[in-house]
């Protein structure tokens, strides 16, 4: 949508996204949406990404976000939803459409 707006041009703009809840709990409530049992989480440790930043780019990038995991990280989209009239869409009906999505992909 913005790609297409003139009023987006020349500057970042911010997704509007439904209020902050940790991984554990998006993937807590994602796996109760499919009836799977809890995901079991463990912490990579720093050191061992970074190492292994050295031989898979990937890593190299993942260690250059974990700030967003460090402290609090929200992001304020009401300047995007206000100017283009976007919203977030309801978590609730995100659970139900991803745990579709996967049951349909499980299945064939």
């Amino acid at each position: 949508m913005l790609g297409r707006d003139e009023r987006a041009w020349g500057r970042p703009w911010l997704v509007p996204s439904n209020p902050p809840v940790s991984v554990r709990e998006a993937l807590r409530e994602l796996s109760t949406a499919v009836g799977a049992p809890e995901p079991r989480l463990r912490v990579v440790p720093r050191w061992l990404l970074q190492t292994g930043g050295l031989v898979v780019p990937l890593l190299r990038e993942v260690d250059g976000m974990l700030y967003q995991f460090d402290a609090p990280f929200e992001v304020d989209a009401t300047e995007t939803e206000q100017t283009f009239g976007i919203r977030p869409t309801n978590w609730d009906q995100l659970l139900a459409e991803t745990a579709r999505a996967w049951r349909e992909r499980l299945s064939s």
